[in-house]
């Protein structure tokens, strides 16, 4: 089982991190899950692959806060344009899953726990803010956190 650290929301506020050399057009595509616990097998799946090849993975659980509720129709184009910001700050090799409209992950390869933090905040960074839709002026916010899988026997200070 993964232990996770918390990126506080007021450490958004800060300058935005370049975007990654790499980066995907925003035809990346993201892969479904039924729920959070698939995105947590899937991580630890990929996990152990990484420590056999002594190799770093991070993931990232992202949540979408949409201030002020839009129309449902509205809201199922929002969302759609806060994967498009999503999937166009990763890598080719990074995989973004969603598992609930406003649920989001992705799994970081050959990511420290500490690049994952500056990760997981260009990511929020770049998907927070304002969005216009239909002549609507609406504000995400995108919190997260980072999860780091556990090495064998470590506590959560040890990854």
């Amino acid at each position: 089982m993964p232990y996770t650290m918390v990126l506080p929301a007021t450490e958004l506020s800060g300058p935005p991190c370049d975007p990654p050399v790499g980066a995907v057009p925003a035809s990346h595509s993201i892969v479904e899950l039924d729920s959070a616990e698939q995105f947590v097998r899937l991580f630890e799946r990929h996990a152990s692959r990484s420590r056999r090849v002594s190799d770093a993975l991070s993931a990232l659980r992202l949540e979408v806060q949409v201030d002020g509720p839009p129309a449902g129709e509205l809201q199922g184009a929002l969302l759609a344009e806060c994967a498009e910001r999503l999937c166009a700050q990763v890598r080719a090799c990074d995989q973004v899953v969603r598992w609930e409209p406003t649920q989001f992950g992705v799994l970081v390869p050959g990511c420290t726990a500490l690049r994952a933090s500056a990760v997981l905040f260009r990511l929020a960074r770049a998907a927070s803010g304002d969005y216009r839709l239909d002549g609507r002026l609406l504000h995400l916010r995108v919190t997260g956190q980072v999860l780091v899988p556990r090495t064998d026997g470590a506590g959560p200070g040890g990854a």
